[in-house]
């Protein structure tokens, strides 16, 4: 499960739980800054982005498994947020917003996101 919020004008995406409500206890190992790669991919930013008023929005999401940043531009179109990797054969990730019931059983594994360190790399 990922969260996305907003903080200082911009919009983060974090991980929080694995859909069986398990938590990824990975760690950031190929992150090019040697200080991060301790840090747990759980609760670390990997998504930070600018949106407009009509629901466009760009910025960069950073891939754990490669440790590198890639540019992105995302839609929201009827609840669901649609994230273009720009790259050559770059994937679209299609994020949909759970209601409160699918939501019930992550609400205690939530973060605290306003005191998160926004920090990819």
């Amino acid at each position: 499960m990922i969260e996305i919020f907003e903080k200082n004008g911009k919009f983060y995406a974090v991980g929080f739980a694995i859909s069986d409500g398990s938590t990824n206890t990975e760690l950031d190992s190929k992150n090019p800054n040697k200080a991060l790669q301790s840090r747990p991919v759980h609760g670390s930013v990997f998504l930070e982005m600018t949106c407009k008023s009509n629901d466009t929005c760009v910025g960069r999401v950073y891939s754990f498994d490669k440790g590198k940043i890639y540019p992105i531009k995302g839609t929201l179109k009827n609840g669901i947020f649609s994230l273009k990797v720009n790259m050559l054969w770059g994937p679209t990730l299609e994020w949909k917003r759970l209601s409160e019931e699918q939501a019930k059983p992550f609400v205690n594994k939530r973060l605290n996101v306003q005191s998160l360190d926004t920090t990819m790399e």
